[in-house]
């Protein structure tokens, strides 16, 4: 379920961050470049394009994903006690 998502015209969702999408069109009307800035207080970067989105936010999650496995002793992002819980 890795995909941008449109909210609204103005609006797409990623993995839960939101951003606001800007179109330069010409002056007859056709879209010349499109850029997104994120919304979420997390993500108040300016990305060109969809892939530099999707590193950025994938990179993000990633690194929060490392720091709460450490602080909770875990070696790998599966719970130690689901083994557990599941028998």
């Amino acid at each position: 379920m890795n995909k941008i998502t449109k909210v609204n015209d103005f609006v797409v969702n990623y993995r839960g961050f939101y951003f606001n999408v800007h179109r330069d069109t010409t002056f007859n009307g056709n879209v010349k470049s499109v850029s997104y800035m994120g919304l979420n207080g997390a993500m108040k970067m300016h990305f060109w394009s969809r892939e530099e989105l999707k590193r950025s936010v994938d990179r993000r999650i990633d690194s929060a994903m490392k720091l709460y496995c450490e602080h909770h002793g875990m070696k790998g992002e599966d719970n130690p006690n689901l083994q557990k819980w599941i028998s």
